[in-house]
């Protein structure tokens, strides 16, 4: 919101736009942030990482002061000191849900549970399938508001649930973390002094709210990074370390991200992911041939059997004599798909970069004219496989191309005709 509002002189001018113009710049700022960040998920996907740089440069500059810091003191196996004062750990979750008209139950099993003096339901349990698998809600919590009203019993609570429709909000409680709380401060400060800080960082297996870590330094509780003092702390930690992703708050995981399942499938539809195999693939260049593999240990090594590979059998396609019949055939189903790709431009946007490939494949099956390479498809065709075709932005030399007979052929004829005018 400060970047929207402008700062300095910038906000004293804006008092005086118009409403055209600060939509417009609000539209700018919206479109340049949409650009930068997709850039930067983009790139983060390809270098396999789960932070931006921008978290990651802000860390680096916090371990600089790690080295000046020491530890006083360790409290292990105690509840989270900052939950429900620290922003990055609320007790009360307010979670929005929506429930289809078709939906029967919630799937959720519910206990009674009386806090204080407060009637509240809480979570034994998700079941797959539930409308709330997915959101906020987690095993644990406490649930003591429906859209707005809270009840006296279990039974007021149970029917206030199963009378709401549509989207609704309920509030919900959560537990503290059970972990450990580190005493910190600097070397040239002492103990006591006015930089100590307190850390907490929970352990891996329990079923408190907060998994990640925090401090009381203004670093952390401003950008909800790992400050100078956690790292300091994970140095110590027998079983979480830095290393640890989930000790950073989900905030900033890039896979959190609205923009990330959108990046992540243009990637995966232009095969620029590595290490996906045949998931980076498109439908019809998959292989119609998978194995499974069973071993056995001999020795202390494992055997693979050639028996243990089982195979499906590829698709048989009934391929009309008459070239009408072919014809007709083929663009029914073409007609079909280019009016679904009218009317949704997601469908456009997958089916148009097969279409390019399925024409360069046709043009380079139309313009092959050797008899090795003929005889090649014939056996390729037999098997069922499905043999890609270098594009040609990545052949680099003749090696690459995939119709290597053509080269083959008319450099044996160029031969055989010197050894003849040689005779």
């Amino acid at each position: 919101m400060a970047i929207l509002k402008g700062g300095g002189t910038l906000k004293a001018e804006m008092r005086h736009w118009t409403l055209p113009e600060l939509q417009h710049r609000h539209r700018n700022m919206y479109d340049n942030y949409i650009e930068d960040a997709s850039t930067e998920i983009r790139t983060a996907i390809k270098e396999k990482r789960t932070f931006s740089h921008y978290v990651l440069d802000l860390e680096k500059e916090e371990t600089k002061h790690v080295h000046n810091l020491t530890v006083s003191n360790v409290t292990p196996s105690v509840p989270n000191p900052f939950h429900g004062k620290l922003q990055s750990s609320k007790k009360t979750v307010a979670i929005r849900i929506r429930r289809p008209s078709n939906a029967i139950s919630f799937g959720l099993s519910l206990t009674p549970k009386v806090v204080g003096n407060v009637c509240t339901l809480e979570v034994a349990a998700i079941h797959p399938g539930s409308v709330f698998e997915g959101s906020k809600l987690q095993v644990g919590m406490l649930i003591h508001t429906v859209s707005g009203q809270t009840f006296n019993n279990s039974e007021e609570g149970i029917d206030l649930l199963k009378s709401a429709e549509g989207a609704f909000n309920i509030l919900a409680d959560t537990l503290p973390s059970m972990g450990t709380v580190y005493t910190i401060h600097r070397k040239n400060v002492g103990k006591g002094g006015k930089m100590e800080r307190q850390v907490f960082i929970p352990d891996r297996n329990n079923n408190g709210h907060t998994l990640h870590c925090q401090s009381n330094h203004h670093i952390h509780t401003a950008f909800w990074i790992r400050c100078c003092y956690i790292q300091r702390a994970l140095m110590e930690h027998p079983t979480r370390s830095k290393g640890d992703e989930t000790t950073m708050h989900s905030r900033w995981h890039l896979s959190n991200s609205p923009l990330y399942p959108i990046i992540l499938n243009d990637l995966v539809s232009l095969m620029e992911v590595e290490g996906l195999g045949n998931a980076s693939l498109p439908a019809f260049l998959t292989t119609a041939i998978s194995t499974s593999k069973s071993s056995a240990a001999t020795s202390g090594e494992a055997e693979v059997s050639a028996k243990n590979y089982e195979t499906e059998q590829p698709i048989k396609v009934k391929i009309p004599s008459n070239a009408n019949s072919r014809y007709n055939s083929f663009i029914t189903k073409c007609t079909t798909i280019a009016g679904m790709a009218k009317k949704d431009p997601e469908v456009y946007r997958m089916v148009m970069p097969q279409i390019e490939t399925m024409y360069t494949n046709c043009l380079l099956m139309q313009n092959c004219k050797s008899s090795k390479a003929k005889a090649a498809q014939k056996t390729v065709g037999k098997a069922g496989e499905k043999v890609p075709i270098v594009p040609d932005a990545l052949r680099k030399d003749h090696s690459d191309e995939v119709n290597l007979a053509n080269y083959a052929s008319k450099k044996k004829k160029k031969t055989k005709g010197k050894s003849n005018t040689n005779k």
